[in-house]
């Protein structure tokens, strides 16, 4: 199955600008028909869905939007194949039940056929959203100052009552093509709900469960939303001189956030 929808811009939404190019111009998003105009170069993008037990997941809707979004669904073995216009794009895997979507910038090429695996995972904690921001425990170790206050749903979506998130085992987060100069990948996190934003960031702690030295410096990043194709930044952050957690981050969004260890 393979429909391709139109998606609108997030960008007023969630405070961060349109991508804009080198002449100055604002990247809006395309309301070209891509049905009857020409898409231009393309890829395949193809692969397999699987929860955290390792069990096909049928039915997931995976996504690859710049202005417009291609979408196919998962078989009844996980399995999904969508041609793809060539270029970066905002890839992202939704499932309807329990299970935390995943999203992140990705490159695909004239011609390639690019195969992406992707695991999807349950949350490891669920809590009620504060009234008014406070730091709650979203996750083991994950502390998230937040509240229904400072919290906004993305568009067309409920904020509904509660906040989840996990941590993404590093060789099962989805692709992370950042600039290398960023270091080793030390830590990623799905959260819910998917793509809650807050104008004024939402700060978070990390309980430093991975053996890092006091003091090391690290750089956090969130994927944006599927209308800016990038990642954002949440904050240049560290270790405590006690060693025992990492500070300093904020999130704009509650999407893919990742952690670099700097070089």
């Amino acid at each position: 199955m393979h429909v391709t929808f139109l998606v609108f811009s997030l960008a007023a939404c969630t405070g961060t600008p349109a991508e804009t190019d080198t002449s100055g111009e604002t990247d809006t998003v395309d309301t070209v028909d891509t049905e009857t105009d020409d898409p231009g170069p393309q890829g395949t993008l193809e692969g397999t869905v699987i929860d955290d037990a390792g069990a096909p997941v049928a039915g997931a809707r995976v996504n690859f939007c710049r202005g417009v979004c291609a979408t196919t669904e998962t078989d009844a073995q996980g399995h999904y194949s969508t041609l793809v216009t060539a270029q970066v794009g905002s890839f992202y895997v939704r499932e309807e039940s329990a299970l935390l979507d995943a999203i992140v910038p990705l490159a695909v090429a004239e011609n390639e056929t690019r195969t992406v695996d992707v695991t999807l995972f349950h949350a490891e904690t669920t809590v009620t959203i504060p009234a008014v921001a406070d730091e709650i425990e979203v996750g083991p170790g994950f502390f998230l100052t937040v509240g229904v206050d400072t919290l906004e749903p993305a568009i067309f979506e409920d904020l509904g009552t509660t906040i989840a998130s996990t941590q993404v085992p590093v060789a099962q987060v989805l692709p992370i093509e950042v600039d290398a100069a960023h270091g080793a990948l030390v830590a990623a996190y799905y959260f819910a709900p998917f793509e809650a934003f807050s104008t004024s960031g939402l700060p978070f702690r990390i309980d430093n469960t991975f053996g890092l030295p006091a003091n090391t410096a690290l750089v956090a990043f969130a994927a944006s939303g599927p209308d800016l194709y990038t990642w954002l930044p949440a904050g240049e952050v560290a270790v405590s001189a006690d060693g025992t957690s990492i500070e300093g981050g904020s999130l704009p969004i509650l999407t893919t956030l990742v952690l670099f260890q700097a070089p």
